[in-house]
Parts: C-alpha cells; structure tokens; sequence
C-alpha cells in the first residue's frame, strides 16, 4: 500500500513536469516568433493541465491569450 503511494506521487511529479514542458516550449516558440505553434502547445497544455493545477493553468492560459490578443 505504501509502495503504491510512493509510486502514484511520483506518477504526479512526472504529470506535473510534463506539464510546465509544454508550457516551456510553447514559451520558447513565442520568442522565435513561432506563434501557431506556440498556440497549439499551449492548447495541449491546458487540454492535460488539472484544474488543481492553478499556476500552471493560468500559466498556459495567460500565453495563449497573448497570442491571440484577448483582452480581458
């Protein structure tokens, strides 16, 4: 059983790394101009992201929303 939560933390850990991955590299795309790419990464980022995931999420979201020109 404790086996079992070490295990599944972990599983979280990496979930979470990938997840400021993507949003890394749609940031990278977006300093080389690249924005229908960065546009896409981003939408996959927030696609996988949990809602628990509160930085990450507005991370994500706040850069797709550059992209785009929303202005709140």
């Amino acid at each position: 059983s404790s086996l079992l939560a070490v295990i599944e933390n972990k599983a979280n850990s990496f979930l979470l790394k990938r997840n400021i991955g993507m949003i890394l590299q749609a940031e990278c795309y977006v300093k080389l101009n690249q924005n229908e790419k960065a546009m896409f990464k981003y939408y996959d980022a927030l696609d996988l992201i949990s809602m628990d995931e509160i930085d990450a999420w507005e991370r994500a979201q706040k850069g797709l929303l550059d992209i785009i020109n929303y202005k709140r």
